[in-house]
C-alpha cells in the first residue's frame, strides 16, 4: 500500500489509479495450476496488457471451485506515466484466448455452467440474476427497453437507470433482485447500458429486414 501511495504522488491527476483484474481458469485445470504456472501465465498477461514497469501484487483465492487469482496495480507506473485503460474488454479477451491456446488450457464455457447451488450470498443472487436477464437476452421477441423490463419484473427483478447529469439521457442500468444491487456490466459485460441499447437496436433491425423480406412482390417473370 505503501508503495502505491508514493508512486500515486508522481501523477496525482489520475483519477482511477489502481487497477484490478481477476484470471479465471476452468476447474478442469486445477490439477494443472500450481502457484508457479499461474504466476508465469499472470506476468505474460500483464506484460501483454501493457501493464510493466509498475508495482502490484498477485492474489490467489480457493474461494471457488474454478482456480483463479486477482492482480492489483498501479496505473501510474515507475516513471509517472499512465497505463492505458483503453479497450480493456477487448484486449482482455483476445489476450486471453491467446494464453488459454498457448498453454493448452480449457476454454471455459462461460456463466450459463456454473453451479450456483456452490455459491453463497451476493455472488448466488448475481448468478441467478444473471440467468434471468440471459433470458431476456437470447430471446429475440425482447427487442425493446420496454419489452426487457416486462420480462425482468416477471422475474421479480427491478430496473433502475442512471442519468446523464442535468438531463434524461440514460447512460447507466442496474439491477435490484432480492433485495441486492448490482449494475449491469457487474452481473455481465454483455448487459452494460450500451451493449443492451445496442442489442435492442440489432433486434429491431433484423426484425424489419425479416418483414421487409416477407412482404416484398418478387419480379413476374
Amino acid at each position: 500500500i505503501r508503495s502505491f501511495e508514493d508512486i500515486r504522488s508522481l501523477n496525482p491527476r489520475v483519477k482511477n489509479p489502481v487497477g484490478h483484474i481477476s484470471l479465471n481458469f476452468d476447474a478442469e485445470d486445477a490439477d494443472r495450476l500450481d502457484d508457479a504456472l499461474m504466476v508465469e501465465i499472470a506476468g505474460k498477461y500483464m506484460e501483454r496488457m501493457g501493464i510493466v514497469d509498475t508495482p502490484y501484487i498477485i492474489v490467489r483465492h480457493f474461494d471457488k471451485a474454478h482456480p483463479h487469482c486477482h492482480i492489483v496495480f498501479s496505473r501510474i507506473d515507475n516513471h509517472a506515466g499512465t497505463i492505458s485503460d483503453k479497450n480493456d474488454y477487448e484486449r482482455n479477451k483476445d489476450i486471453c484466448k491467446d494464453l488459454t491456446r498457448e498453454y493448452n488450457l480449457k476454454i471455459s464455457e462461460g456463466k450459463e455452467k456454473t453451479n450456483v447451488n456452490r455459491l453463497r450470498g451476493a455472488e448466488k443472487v448475481k448468478y441467478r440474476l444473471f440467468h434471468i436477464i440471459n433470458g431476456a437476452w437470447n430471446n429475440p421477441s425482447v427487442n425493446s427497453w420496454e419489452r426487457f423490463e416486462k420480462w425482468l419484473r416477471a422475474g421479480g427483478v427491478s430496473v433502475e437507470y442512471k442519468y446523464r447529469k442535468g438531463t434524461s439521457i440514460r447512460e447507466g442500468v442496474s439491477f435490484i433482485y432480492e433485495g441486492r444491487k448490482f449494475s449491469g456490466s457487474r452481473v455481465d459485460r454483455n448487459f452494460s447500458f450500451g451493449n443492451l441499447d445496442r442489442h435492442f437496436t440489432e433486434l429491431q433491425k433484423a426484425t424489419t429486414c425479416v418483414s421487409s423480406g416477407q412482404t416484398r412482390r418478387q419480379p413476374e417473370v
